[in-house]
């Protein structure tokens, strides 16, 4: 087993916040396009249901995450929730039923607080008393990696509707037989 410093896990367990940050932005983004893909009419009242979902699935995992980050191997339990997370993200093209996309919103909830509470008691176990500048270093990760997840969204979303735009705007007005609409 390879044994790490001190320093080495408090930077791989904020890193780990960090990423639990990116399933919060995705998550989001990706909420419209996966209802659309279940057939769901994303009324209030059934978006509602589907965070409420994912809302008790994320407190029902805060209060059993002392018990799944108890004993050994640790890391290797935060690596797979990780893991979990990412085959529940790649798994959103296949949700084509409203219940499936319940328990779909509810596993990327589950992953995220499995990672956000295993970062802390991690974070607090390897630290001690002297874990509150780590735990801070935690939520700065973490709100960086949202901050840059929703930063590029915003600037590809930016960039479509510019790039769909351009191409309205030529084959609306004939300019691509004039000018080749930027064709060399």
């Amino acid at each position: 087993m390879v044994r790490f410093g001190k320093i080495s896990r408090g930077v791989g367990y904020a890193l780990a916040s960090g990423v639990g940050g990116l399933l919060v932005v995705t998550a989001g983004v990706m909420f419209r396009d996966v209802a659309h893909n279940a057939d769901m009419r994303a009324t209030g009242v059934r978006s509602g249901m589907v965070f409420l979902t994912r809302a008790l699935t994320m407190i029902a995992t805060s209060f059993l995450g002392p018990t799944l980050y108890s004993g050994v191997e640790n890391e290797i339990k935060l690596a797979g929730v990780m893991f979990l997370a990412a085959a529940v993200f790649f798994t959103s093209a296949f949700v084509s039923e409203e219940l499936v996309f319940h328990l779909w919103f509810a596993l990327s909830g589950f992953a995220f607080a499995s990672i956000d509470v295993g970062t802390q008691i991690l974070t607090r176990r390897t630290f001690g008393k002297s874990a509150d500048p780590w735990l801070a270093f935690n939520l700065n990760v973490f709100s960086w990696f949202c901050a840059i997840a929703s930063t590029s969204y915003f600037i590809h979303g930016l960039y479509l509707q510019v790039v769909t735009n351009t191409l309205r705007l030529c084959n609306s007005s004939g300019a691509h037989r004039k000018i080749h609409c930027g064709a060399h």
